[in-house]
C-alpha cells in the first residue's frame, strides 16, 4: 500500500536516515580505527536528517536558509513547537543523541578515535532514536520503510520489486535479469510522459544520423530539466543491459549484456537511480506510469519463478551434498 502523502519532502528524508543508519550498523561492525569514526558520522547524521525531516513535517523553523539551525537548536526548536506540545509529541532520548553529537564532534574536529563501547552504544540509541521518531512524529514503522512503497503506479512498482528479487538471488544472470528490469522500468516511465516533452518532431526532416543525433541531445536536455543527473544516468547506461520491446508492446527483451566489476554495487546504484528518478518525477506531475501491455510485467514474474526455481534446486543441491558428507 502505497502512502498518500508520498511525494512529502520529509519522507524522501527519512528513506535517507534509515539508509544512513544502515550503512553506520554496517561499518560500526568493523574492527578499523577509521570505520569506526565513519560510522559514527553516518549515525549522527541519520539522528540529524531525520531532525530535519520533522521540521520539514511540522513547519518548524527555516529548513534550508542560508544559515539553518544547528543540531542542538534542531533539538531545542522541536522540543519548544507548540502543535507538537499540543499533540503530546516529543523528541525520544533527548540525553543520547545529544551525547552522540558531542562525540561526533570530538571525532569530526580532533580526527578522536571512537572507543567500541562508545560506538555500540551510539549504535543501539540511533536506532532507537529512528524507530520512536518515526513512529510518534510520522506514524510510520522504520523497518517496514522502503522506498519502492512510494512509487505510485503499481505495476512500476511491481516491476521494480521483480527486480529486486532477482538480483537478491545472488546469482549472476539473476543481477543481470534484475538491472535489465530496472532499465525496462526507466524507459517504461520515461515513455508515460505527457506528449508535450516528447523527443524528435516527426515533421523535421533529416537523415537517420542526424536524427537520431538530435534525438539524443534532446532527450538528454528532457532529462536534465526533470532533475536527472546526467552523470548518473549515463553510469546507469552503462553498466545496464539492453532492453527491447516489441512493437506490439507486449514482450521485451535482453539483447546487450554487460560486463559488471563489481554485481551486488552496480544493482544497488542502478536502482536507486531509477527510483530518485521515478520519485522526482511524481513530485513534479510527470506521473511515471507502466506504460505497455500487462504480458510484459507476466513475463517478467515467469523468469523470476524461473530463477528462484534454480536457487531453490542450487539450495537443496548443497544440503544433499552436506549431508552426504556428514
Amino acid at each position: 500500500m502505497v502512502a498518500s502523502n508520498s511525494n512529502k519532502p520529509a519522507l524522501r528524508r527519512l528513506l535517507l536516515a534509515k539508509s544512513l543508519w544502515l550503512r553506520g550498523d554496517k561499518l560500526s561492525r568493523n574492527r578499523s580505527s577509521l570505520d569506526g569514526m565513519l560510522a559514527l558520522h553516518h549515525l549522527h547524521l541519520s539522528i540529524e536528517t531525520t531532525l530535519r525531516a520533522i521540521a520539514i513535517e511540522y513547519k518548524i523553523g527555516q529548513v534550508g536558509s542560508k544559515r539553518d539551525p544547528s543540531f542542538s537548536e534542531w533539538v531545542k526548536l522541536i522540543g519548544k513547537d507548540k502543535t507538537l506540545q499540543e499533540k503530546g509529541i516529543s523528541l525520544p532520548l533527548i540525553s543520547e543523541i545529544q551525547k552522540i553529537n558531542d562525540r561526533r564532534n570530538l571525532t569530526q574536529h580532533h580526527a578522536d578515535p571512537v572507543h567500541e563501547d562508545i560506538l555500540e552504544e551510539a549504535r543501539v540509541f540511533t536506532r532507537r532514536f529512528l524507530e520512536e521518531s518515526f513512529a510518534s512524529f510520522f506514524d510510520i514503522d522504520l523497518w517496514a520503510l522502503d522506498d519502492l512503497m512510494y512509487i505510485e503506479d503499481e505495476k512500476l512498482r511491481e516491476l521494480l520489486s521483480i527486480a529486486r528479487k532477482h538480483a537478491e538471488s545472488g546469482m549472476e544472470d539473476g543481477i543481470t535479469f534484475g538491472l535489465a528490469m530496472l532499465d525496462l522500468a526507466f524507459q517504461l516511465a520515461h515513455s508515460s510522459w505527457p506528449k508535450s516533452f516528447g523527443f524528435f518532431p516527426r515533421e523535421i526532416e533529416a537523415t537517420e544520423s542526424v536524427a537520431e543525433e538530435f534525438q539524443g541531445v534532446h532527450r538528454d536536455l528532457a532529462l536534465v530539466g526533470t532533475g536527472v543527473d546526467l552523470i548518473r544516468y549515463r553510469y546507469f547506461k552503462a553498466m545496464t543491459p539492453g532492453v527491447t520491446l516489441n512493437m506490439m508492446g507486449s514482450q521485451y527483451y535482453v539483447t546487450v549484456f554487460k560486463n559488471l566489476s563489481d554485481p551486488p554495487e552496480d544493482y544497488r546504484r542502478a536502482e536507486q537511480f531509477v527510483v530518485d528518478t521515478l520519485l522526482t518525477w511524481q513530485e513534479q506531475g510527470l506521473a511515471p506510469k507502466f506504460s505497455v501491455e500487462d504480458s510484459v510485467l507476466q513475463q517478467a514474474r515467469d523468469y523470476l519463478a524461473a530463477i528462484e526455481t534454480k536457487l531453490q534446486a542450487s539450495t537443496e543441491g548443497d544440503d544433499k551434498d552436506q549431508n552426504e558428507a556428514d
